[in-house]
């Protein structure tokens, strides 16, 4: 048995036991792990019937072994082994979820690429599996995001090995011992432009630093140069630069985006925007069409930049929360064209923020601005494993909206 692992050139997952590429295989009967070609997540289920849990690299995490069955229509279901009558799939054509009493909308098209690779697809609309980095997500291009291992897990693939060795090629663990390390990267020069409002300018913090103090000083062993920019100055930290503007909706951040970033000029920007709009009920429905829009006007403007889209905060006001969920739902999908577009864009994941960590229903405290660092520091250092942080961004200026 030959075990490998380490990246392929184009940045693709090779962690575990893989043979050479070869002809397509059938689809391996027994349980099986699902495990994506450029990150190595792999999807888990919560047994609440709804959450997709992304794993990172693991072998044998719980609840992530899943079992392919056939069905008459020669589509396949995706079965949980903890819980038989739990099957990934999806809501409508967007957003995947976990769905007990496995009906049509578990169904799935498995096509053979190589070996044992495979593309996932939702057979009505032609959308397919794909990772953003920190969600798993419908999406219709067919790039290396949406590109499968799909691994039996039997004796001869050895769990515990590849528990291991996965661990030390994504997460700088050391092999055999599961012994969590920091992150292993470093890049020259990072100059990030937190933008937002007022949560990102820090208000509700007992510094006025909100996330951004936490989350520079996280980075500052990763590059030779940490510079945090922005035309804005809160907070008692000596790099406090940002472009969080108090109360402006995506809109007015879009209005202003142009002459922001050719002043500062970044190549990182962590985005967390729309709380406003969803607090004062403004034109929900068209909030993650302004946010997608707002996105590639920064695109456009510097095609190299790194941008880091964070879902909003919770809202504990009255009536807010399910705008909130409504919105953030619609997050992956924007995030995930994106990144099949080949565009440096991922979804950070604010999973860990409750209520609990709220100030005053609205902006976080202390505990939630810690949490939001330790996110964009996750996201960031998936970007940087990635190889999709440029040292120098040419910006170029924004046509107007």
């Amino acid at each position: 048995m030959t075990l490998t692992v380490g990246l392929l050139a184009a940045g693709a997952f090779t962690g575990g036991v893989r043979a050479a590429a070869a002809a397509p295989a059938a689809l391996p009967t027994g349980l099986v792990h699902l495990q994506n070609l450029v990150t190595g997540n792999q999807p888990a289920a919560d047994g609440s019937g709804r959450t997709v849990m992304v794993n990172p690299p693991q072998g044998g995490e719980d609840h992530q072994q899943w079992r392919l069955e056939t069905t008459g229509s020669g589509n396949v279901q995706i079965k949980n082994s903890d819980w038989p009558t739990l099957c990934l799939g999806r809501r409508g054509t967007s957003d995947l979820t976990t769905l007990r009493d496995c009906g049509a909308d578990t169904e799935w098209r498995f096509t053979p690429l190589a070996g044992d690779r495979y593309r996932i697809t939702e057979p009505a609309a032609g959308v397919h599996l794909a990772d953003l980095g920190s969600a798993f997500a419908l999406a219709p291009g067919a790039g290396n995001e949406a590109t499968w291992f799909v691994t039996p897990i039997a004796p001869a693939t050895s769990p515990a090995a590849v528990t291991a060795l996965n661990r030390y090629a994504h997460r700088g663990e050391t092999p055999g011992h599961g012994v969590p390390t920091r992150p292993q990267w470093r890049v020259p020069r990072l100059a990030v432009m937190p933008l937002g409002d007022s949560i990102t300018q820090g208000v509700g913090s007992s510094t006025g630093n909100g996330y951004r103090a936490e989350l520079r000083e996280a980075l500052h062993r990763h590059a030779t140069t940490v510079d945090f920019v922005g035309s804005l100055r809160h907070g008692t930290h000596a790099d406090a630069e940002h472009e969080g503007h108090s109360g402006f909706r995506i809109d007015q951040i879009a209005a202003g985006i142009g002459p922001w970033l050719l002043a500062a000029r970044p190549n990182v920007v962590t985005l967390h925007l729309g709380s406003n709009d969803i607090n004062r009920d403004y034109h929900v429905a068209g909030a993650p069409a302004r946010l997608a829009e707002l996105i590639d006007q920064i695109l456009t403007a510097a095609p190299d930049v790194t941008v880091l889209v964070a879902p909003i905060v919770p809202n504990s006001r009255a009536g807010a929360q399910p705008r909130v969920d409504a919105f953030n739902r619609a997050l992956p999908r924007i995030v995930g064209e994106r990144r099949l577009k080949g565009h440096k864009v991922r979804l950070v994941d604010f999973g860990a923020l409750d209520n609990a960590d709220l100030a005053d229903g609205l902006h976080p405290n202390d505990s939630g601005y810690q949490k939001m660092a330790d996110a964009f520091y996750a996201g960031l250092t998936g970007a940087a494993q990635e190889n999709l942080i440029t040292e120098n961004v040419p910006v170029h200026p924004v046509p107007p909206t």
